[in-house]
Order: C-alpha cells, then sequence, then structure tokens
C-alpha cells in the first residue's frame, strides 16, 4: 500500500496518480474541419473557404544558393573581428597611423616656420609667437581628431 492510498484510498490515489487516464483521444474523423457545420453557422464565408483552400505558400518554394549563406556568415565573422579587435582592422589602423604622422609632420613645420619668422622680425619669445604656436598646435589638433573620425 502507498502513501497515497493510505490517506485516499486506492481508486482515488490511481486516479491522482494518472489523472488523464480517463480521457478518450478523438479519432481523425472527428477531428477534422466540418465545412457542412462552419457554413451553417455562418462562420464560413466564400473569400474564407478559398483561404482555406489555397495551399502552401509560395515561399515554401524559394530556395537559395547555400554559397549565400556562407558567405553573409563569412562576413559578420568579419564584423565580429573588427568589433572584437577595437573597432578597426589593421588597414584601418595603418591609415590611421600615417595620418598622424603626416599631422605630427605638418605641425612641427609650421612651428618651426613661426618661430623663424618671429627670430626674423625681432619678436621671438612674446606674446606674439606664443599667439601662433598655440593657434597651430589647435589646428594640428583638429586636423588629428578630423583624421580619427574618417578613419
Amino acid at each position: 500500500m502507498g502513501f497515497l492510498d493510505s490517506i485516499f484510498g486506492t481508486a482515488q490515489a490511481a486516479q491522482m496518480q494518472d489523472p488523464y487516464s480517463g480521457l478518450e483521444l478523438p479519432s481523425i474523423s472527428d477531428q477534422e474541419l466540418q465545412y457542412q457545420l462552419l457554413q451553417n453557422q455562418g462562420q464560413l464565408t466564400p473569400e474564407l473557404q478559398q483561404l482555406i483552400n489555397l495551399g502552401p505558400s509560395a515561399m515554401e518554394g524559394v530556395s537559395t544558393d547555400p554559397r549565400l549563406k556562407q558567405a553573409q556568415f563569412a562576413a559578420l565573422s568579419k564584423l565580429m573581428q573588427v568589433g572584437e579587435s577595437g573597432g578597426m582592422t589593421l588597414q584601418d589602423q595603418a591609415t590611421l597611423n600615417k595620418t598622424m604622422t603626416q599631422v605630427g609632420q605638418a605641425e612641427r613645420g609650421s612651428r618651426e616656420a613661426i618661430m623663424s619668422s618671429a627670430a626674423r622680425r625681432g619678436t621671438s619669445g612674446s606674446g606674439f609667437e606664443l599667439a601662433a604656436q598655440l593657434a597651430n598646435q589647435q589646428g594640428s589638433a583638429d586636423r588629428a581628431a578630423d583624421a580619427g573620425l574618417q578613419t
């Protein structure tokens, strides 16, 4: 005698263990759509009947080349690698380095030109020279930031 048998009795315990034992499964004919019954109830219109009888969708016949799917996955994989490596490919990093080097060289050339010009005019070390150098540095910083955004 089991635990449930001792509390509820044998018949009730058996029903509690398998509550679906008394259910009967419907037959195939019971599961078929009864069109006449739906028409009599006013639920089956000619338009609905036409939709029911359409058959499979045209999309079921569409097939794609598996190579296209592989190409899409390969492209997504490359994008994931770029994202995981900080958002730039090696080519992007090389381009940015080259641009920054060029900006630095241009800034140095401008700075030396400003110092040379100030020395020729006799204003070396003046506020004019300092202002020109600061403007030059700001311009270089702007060009470097623009190059970074474009990369």
